[in-house]
């Protein structure tokens, strides 16, 4: 917390861009994490469900996720605390729910690293796949 004090009231165009490029780096933190196969937190989880059943692209289905998830929470706020409370609900929750998606989809679109890490999940997956099954015939 002391590490961040400094950041405490910034001006506002340096607070955006701070926050787009937190935006940026979190989406790219949660392709590799989707494209490496790894174990998920349970919101990347749902989306990655979401977006494979209805072939969707996972950055689409994310923001419509997260924007679902602001609502809900929008609501829930209201109606525990009342008409004039929002608790813990900002402009950067709001801009989260509707870039991280966004930039999901361009570093899957765009950044080659992505593609090829999911391709080398895969290769790994076939892989243990073909050894579990030499194991079972054994």
């Amino acid at each position: 917390m002391h590490a961040m004090a400094g950041l405490q009231g910034l001006n506002w165009p340096f607070a955006a861009v701070l926050l787009v490029a937190g935006c940026a780096t979190l989406a790219f933190g949660i392709c590799i994490e989707v494209a490496s196969q790894v174990l998920m937190v349970p919101g990347d989880g749902a989306v990655k469900a979401i977006a494979q059943t209805g072939k969707w692209w996972m950055g689409s289905t994310k923001v419509a996720f997260d924007s679902t998830m602001v609502t809900i929470a929008v609501i829930l706020s209201t109606l525990y605390g009342g008409l004039g409370t929002l608790t813990g609900l900002g402009v950067g929750t709001l801009v989260s729910a509707m870039l991280v998606g966004r930039f999901v989809n361009f570093f899957n679109r765009r950044v080659f690293l992505i593609e090829r890490l999911a391709r080398l999940s895969l290769d790994d997956e076939t892989k243990a796949a073909g050894a579990l099954s030499k194991e079972i015939q054994s």
